[in-house]
């Protein structure tokens, strides 16, 4: 058996983790591929990949030009830029790694919603500015008025792993918990609802589901006016289910009070959202934890060690 790892940077293996891997089989191990032919050079007599799917997307094309492979595992829980039919048709089995950053994500969607409502970045901003340099009045004058989340209405779309953390961790905070999501859960606390009450009731509105063409568009400029004006938005799901120029439009006429997001649908140099007070951005680091890595490397691993056992996990094909 032949395995190639293409950037074992982006798959935070241990040493641990490369020795069982060399128990499998012959090793490859590379830093730095980047690019379509550079992989199907490296992925020549390989029988297994572990592949990071931003730095080499598994395409119809890469899967025609290796005809050794029979497993590739990505390092991501998300397959949508795997071309999964292509990879079916030649027989290759396709792996992810669910689960690895539930509570990462989760615990994030709560930092990005406080740092909106009790408007953090503004009060950080102020100290910094030197506001107790100032009049103990003027102080208080200057403060920034927050919103807290208790007694609030939490509203989640997407009931996976993620969206049942952060209703767990919600109801901690003393939310209202309600859901919008494809497959009936029944969740004790969590009461689901259609995607307009969804809408028209969330004082804070989560996004948890995968990118879909059903999902891709899903926040636009009709589901924002159905909002109420005191909502925010948060994003740690998929950049294009927001449509960014309607939710730019909402904040600025004030039909929504805020939002928090981890990604876009594009990054651009320059963006009005950067100048917003009441927008916060991050840079896809939802998942960044050291102990979400830990996870990934263990899942990628495991994940290869079923697959040469005879007993696949973790494939979505």
């Amino acid at each position: 058996m032949k395995i190639a790892v293409l950037n074992v940077d982006d798959c935070y293996l241990t040493e641990g983790h490369v020795a069982r891997l060399h128990k499998l089989g012959e090793l490859l191990l590379y830093k730095d591929t980047a690019g379509e032919d550079a992989a199907i050079a490296r992925l020549q007599g390989v029988n297994i990949a572990l592949v990071s799917p931003y730095r080499v997307r598994p395409t119809a094309s890469l899967f025609a030009h290796t005809p050794d492979l029979k497993y590739l595992c990505v390092n991501a829980t998300g397959t949508n830029l795997v071309d999964i039919e292509a990879a079916t048709a030649r027989d290759i089995k396709i792996g992810n790694t669910p689960g690895y950053s539930t509570e990462a994500v989760a615990e994030h969607v709560f930092a990005l919603a406080q740092a909106v409502m009790r408007k953090l970045v503004v009060a950080d901003g102020l100290i910094r500015g030197g506001l107790f340099g100032a009049e103990p009045s003027e102080r208080v004058a200057a403060l920034p008025l927050g919103t807290g989340l208790a007694g609030k209405t939490f509203g989640i779309y997407g009931l996976g792993a993620i969206g049942q953390h952060a209703a767990k961790i919600a109801q901690g905070f003393g939310m209202q918990v309600i859901a919008c999501t494809r497959t009936p859960k029944n969740i004790p606390g969590v009461r689901e609802v259609d995607f307009d009450t969804l809408l028209h009731e969330a004082d804070v509105l989560s996004l948890h589901a995968p990118l879909t063409p059903e999902t891709t568009g899903l926040i636009d400029g009709k589901a924002l006016a159905k909002m109420k004006p005191t909502a925010v938005l948060i994003n740690t799901a998929r950049g294009p289910q927001v449509d960014t120029e309607d939710l730019i439009a909402a904040l600025k006429q004030g039909r929504i009070a805020g939002a928090g997001l981890d990604l876009l649908a594009k990054w651009a140099n320059e963006s009005p959202l950067y100048a917003m007070e009441n927008v916060v951005l991050t840079p896809h680091v939802a998942w960044f934890t050291k102990e979400a890595l830990g996870r990934m490397a263990d899942v990628l691993t495991g994940n290869v060690e079923a697959f040469v056992a005879g007993r696949p996990v973790n494939i979505v094909n």
